[in-house]
């Protein structure tokens, strides 16, 4: 994955995390994990990208075109709803954002099948309560 590729899947990420126009700890947390992972080994300038999102000057359509190949497309695809899904089950507005998100990407039928698949799966774990730890239970 190039430096150009980067960029455009942390801002796809930032705008997931704004998608619903609330500033979420969880959200915060899964961004700022995800920022940590790309910037890795490359020079992605994290805050020039939050700002271009902030201040609009970056837009969904233009990220998604800067993605060429299937693999880093559902990657950021991937990315994506994990931050939808970081503060529990999606709203509208994220779903709205990840079905945009999927048109801009290309997603032909099947792999929007797949997405919205996958989307659904991580929005139901997002939801799923946590196990119980009984007292005979080990911590």
């Amino acid at each position: 994955m190039n430096e150009q590729e980067q960029k455009a899947i942390m801002t796809l990420v930032l705008m997931a995390a704004f998608a619903d126009d609330r500033n979420e700890p969880n959200e915060r947390a899964e961004v700022n994990r995800v920022a940590e992972s790309l910037s890795k080994d490359s020079a992605v300038n994290v805050a020039g990208i939050y700002q271009d999102v902030l201040l609009k000057r970056a837009t969904l359509e233009d990220a998604a075109a800067a993605l060429t190949t299937p693999d880093v497309k559902r990657l950021a695809y991937e990315l994506c709803v994990g931050v939808c899904d970081a503060n529990g089950a999606q709203g509208s507005a994220e779903r709205a954002f990840l079905e945009r998100l999927q048109k801009a990407l290309g997603f032909d039928a099947g792999a929007a099948a797949t997405a919205g698949t996958f989307s659904s799966s991580a929005d139901a774990l997002a939801a799923a309560p946590l196990a119980v730890v009984s007292a005979a239970e080990p911590a």
